[in-house]
């Protein structure tokens, strides 16, 4: 007997409908993710599948490695041939100095400090460094060298202006110092060298070696002050009329002129002040021809007043 179950049973059952080849390929993914849970890979197996990939990227960084310092090693290779073909080359060998702007300083000496010769490659001259050696000569203030290619090269130079010479006074005497218009005392005066400027006295330092700036603060910047308004050019007063700026402490400046004996005091204050007010009577005193028999001007004599004392009210 066979038992019956209404709805249970169809004579004509459907056929399976076969599946897609994008189903088929994700079940076969999942069982095999399936069988790896199931059947996970021993340690001793994932150690050795580790090494085995550390040693790979090992040699694949070395052989990287390998590669680079033999391309590097082959362009430096290179650039060293080229540079000794460059250095060995007739067209770059140093034919034409052009030296401008010296005018104390010696083409001899500029050539030699800066250690630049005729004949050598154009690329063998260190320009900064030939620069900062030509720097250190006494008169030289700036330099600007150029290479002119191929085989040329160009030194400008800009020496100091001398403003007034400073005689510097230490214990084993005095010795006179250019100086320039920033207060630096750049070079010794040396024989026959040009000494038509006016003189600052009075001015002491412990050794010559170190002189070379005017220090700051004290009466003799105030002489710098002075002369570099003189300097200016003024009909009355020019800074070639003055012939000694003497510096004392307890007074100030003592000014003394060219064409006249007199002392002028100006202190140590105002003397941007007091140097156009000393204009004006200086203007007025050769205008009336009463120059002549002036003991002193004193521009110190008071807040505004200016004493001009005549040699006979002394007797």
């Amino acid at each position: 007997m066979v038992a019956y179950t209404p709805g249970g049973f169809s004579p004509n059952p459907a056929k399976k409908k076969p599946k897609g080849r994008l189903v088929r390929i994700l079940d076969l993914f999942k069982r095999k993710i399936s069988r790896k849970r199931h059947n996970p890979t021993p340690p001793g197996v994932q150690t050795s599948i580790a090494g085995i990939q550390r040693q790979s990227q090992i040699k694949w960084y070395s052989r990287g490695v390998i590669t680079l310092v033999f391309l590097c090693a082959v362009v430096g290779s290179f650039c060293w041939v080229g540079y000794a073909l460059l250095m060995r080359s007739d067209v770059f060998r140093l034919t034409d100095i052009q030296v401008k702007g010296y005018r104390v300083s010696s083409l001899s000496q500029i050539l030699k400090k800066g250690n630049i010769e005729q004949g050598v490659s154009l690329f063998a001259v260190d320009a900064k460094a030939a620069a900062r050696e030509i720097s250190s000569l006494p008169w030289i203030d700036r330099v600007t060298l150029t290479r002119r290619w191929p085989s040329a090269f160009e030194i400008k130079v800009r020496e100091h202006r001398p403003l007034a010479l400073v005689n510097v006074e230490n214990a084993s005497g005095s010795e006179l110092f250019y100086l320039n218009n920033k207060g630096a005392l750049f070079a010794p005066l040396r024989l026959g060298q040009d000494f038509d400027y006016p003189v600052i006295t009075g001015v002491k330092w412990e050794a010559a070696e170190s002189a070379k700036q005017l220090p700051q603060g004290t009466v003799a910047e105030s002489a710098l002050v002075l002369l570099k308004l003189a300097a200016k050019g003024n009909a009355i007063l020019p800074i070639q009329s003055i012939s000694e700026v003497h510096v004392d402490n307890r007074q100030g400046l003592v000014v003394y002129l060219v064409d006249q004996p007199f002392p002028i005091y100006f202190g140590t204050e105002k003397i941007y002040t007091k140097y156009y007010r000393l204009v004006k009577i200086l203007e007025r005193l050769y205008r009336k021809k009463k120059i002549e028999g002036i003991a002193s001007i004193r521009m110190d004599y008071m807040e505004n007043k200016v004493l001009v004392a005549r040699a006979e009210l002394d007797r």
